[in-house]
């Protein structure tokens, strides 16, 4: 949205999203989860997920769910906010969520909460590499990691 600034806030990039919304209600068809990323600014989120369909969505923020790292954010095929039910991430839409999406999801988070317990902050680009690793499978469509503090993104494609 042209309107917006460069320095536009998750609530407004969420508004400039609805604009453009269904006679559902929702801006995204088919179901989305769009990952932002922004360069480091001391006090503010470097990113988050909008997790939408045809009827609504939600913004989900760092630390909304785990893992709770307050500079990072993980996203899969399911909302873990929207639509969601608060500390069941195994239902999504009020169905069970697939097992490829779970089982990638969780294995994610548990490599994520061992870097933080052995209190390793900085994940590079060496990390993610295998962060994507440990969530990868045979039908992992992309993957990506954003560099938003040199406005860069890798896009790996199976």
């Amino acid at each position: 949205d042209a309107s917006l600034s460069q320095n536009a806030s998750p609530e407004e990039i969420e508004s400039a999203i609805l604009q453009h919304r269904s006679e559902a209600g929702g801006s995204c068809m088919n179901g989305c989860i769009m990952v932002t990323a922004e360069p480091y600014v001391p006090g503010r989120a470097a990113g988050f997920v909008y997790e939408g369909d045809h009827v609504g969505g939600a913004i989900r923020m760092p630390g909304d769910v785990p893992p709770m790292a307050t500079q990072g954010i993980m996203a899969t095929n399911h909302y873990l906010r929207y639509n969601a039910v608060p500390g069941h991430p195994d239902i999504c839409n009020g169905v069970p969520s697939s097992f490829s999406s779970l089982a990638r999801y969780f294995s994610g988070q548990n490599r994520v909460e061992g870097w933080m317990r052995m209190g390793q902050v900085h994940v590079g680009d060496a990390e993610m590499k295998e962060l994507l690793q440990t969530v990868a499978h045979g039908t992992t469509e992309h993957s990506v990691i954003f560099k938003p503090n040199k406005m860069l993104f890798e896009l790996a494609v199976a």
